[in-house]
């Protein structure tokens, strides 16, 4: 039983936790299924998961020898687990299920340490009550090594883990405190913790090198503020930023060395341009082609800002110049698009397609460049013809068979 002190939160909790070493929670696949399956390819259009089982996008990385991890959420009835698996350009190679106890156990945040992975996220199934924080540790083929609970006996929503060193800070949301920063050691211990006051909502996490930036809203007044929050490297609040009412911060994304990139969502839909110190440097609506279009995701590009957006008639992709011009935009109908990764001279759009018979994962390659598929369709299989006199070019045309039918009941002359 470990005890801490939530500052300014004016009482003394417990907070039992999955202890380091102790067989991890039994995890399972839905009933009926032992592996995911793989429909399509890259190129064309790839979809994975459970038969008959929802999966929701989460997150992704490339590892530094060109591998693609992919976790996602599969939602059966009263099964709701964590799908981690290795993505292949026609398929997956291992795969993982995580959680898939009691109740919901869903992830957050993939990350990428010297030894093997962490998703991050949230459980109902285990900890203190109700939901809390949650990370598992799985080896470089899925293995799972332990799993850990973070949290108070309320709602804790898990926003993710940002790997610094040996360490990193994982983060949670308390309803009716705040945001907790916990700053962790290589083996999921919590070493220090701290507490930022306030009414937080629809808040993410983007890890950073150094630290980690937390977006999303602020409650103020009864009214949602979009807000920003930068950490450094030992959970401390360098700054933070309220970018107005009437708003929330749907995606943060690093912008090169210059900043952050915010797109806010609300009554007028905008970027923000963020210094690296907190400061607003710019504000602006999205171009007029771009009405109606909700931000998501994005990716910083050689060409400038690459948008991920849904809109009425499907997913939007829109790649923009540093001048705020729209260089190339792509619809991609009935597909829900959330994530993007470079790839050379191609990016790999992630995110929720229509499967065989469920919602499932669903991958693209693009153009970099233009927006372009790069799909190579299959060529037209060629039929040899017979040349002679059974050749259609050397028999009679075959008459209309409409004429034929009127010469036949025209009067003899």
């Amino acid at each position: 039983m470990l005890w801490f002190v939530l500052a300014c939160a004016n009482k003394v909790v417990p907070v039992p936790q999955l202890q380091m070493g102790s067989p991890a929670p039994k995890t399972q696949a839905p009933d009926g299924e032992s592996a995911p399956s793989a429909f399509g390819n890259l190129g064309c259009g790839l979809t994975v998961g459970f038969q008959k089982v929802d999966e929701r996008y989460v997150d992704a990385l490339r590892t530094p020898g060109g591998e693609v991890l992919v976790a996602t959420e599969a939602i059966k009835g009263s099964f709701e687990a964590t799908l981690v698996f290795s993505l292949q350009e026609d398929g997956i190679g291992w795969h993982s299920v995580l959680g898939a106890g009691s109740d919901e156990d869903t992830p957050a945040t993939l990350s990428q340490v010297e030894d093997g992975y962490l998703v991050a996220g949230s459980t109902w199934s285990h900890g203190a009550g109700m939901s809390d924080g949650w990370m598992a540790k799985i080896d470089n083929t899925g293995l799972v090594k332990w799993q850990r609970t973070y949290g108070l006996y309320d709602r804790d929503v898990g926003l993710g883990f940002a790997p610094i060193g040996e360490g990193g800070l994982m983060v949670t949301n308390v309803p009716d405190y705040g945001l907790v920063i916990q700053q962790l050691d290589a083996l999921g211990g919590e070493t220090a913790q701290m507490g930022l006051s306030g009414n937080y909502q629809k808040m993410g996490l983007q890890a950073l090198p150094d630290g980690a930036l937390l977006y999303g809203g602020l409650e103020k007044g009864g009214s949602l503020s979009g807000h920003l929050v930068r950490l450094d490297g030992v959970g401390n609040a360098t700054w933070s930023l309220d970018l107005g009412p009437e708003s929330s911060v749907s995606f943060a994304m690093t912008n090169g060395a210059n900043g952050f990139v915010a797109a806010l969502a609300g009554a007028t839909p905008r970027l923000a341009l963020v210094s690296s110190e907190g400061a607003l440097i710019e504000s602006s609506l999205l171009p007029p082609e771009l009405d109606g279009l909700r931000v998501v995701g994005g990716l910083r590009t050689e060409l400038g800002p690459l948008l991920l957006g849904q809109a009425e008639d499907g997913s939007r992709v829109v790649q923009m110049s540093d001048a705020g011009d729209v260089v190339w935009s792509q619809t991609l109908a009935r597909i829900a698009v959330e994530d993007a990764l470079p790839a050379q001279d191609k990016i790999l759009f992630l995110g929720n397609g229509q499967g065989a018979n469920s919602q499932d994962f669903f991958g693209i390659y693009l153009d970099a460049a233009s927006g372009a598929t790069v799909c190579q369709p299959e060529p037209e299989p060629v039929v040899e013809q017979q040349l002679g006199p059974e050749s259609e070019s050397d028999s009679e045309p075959v008459p209309d068979a409409s004429a034929v039918e009127e010469e036949a009941v025209a009067p003899a002359e």
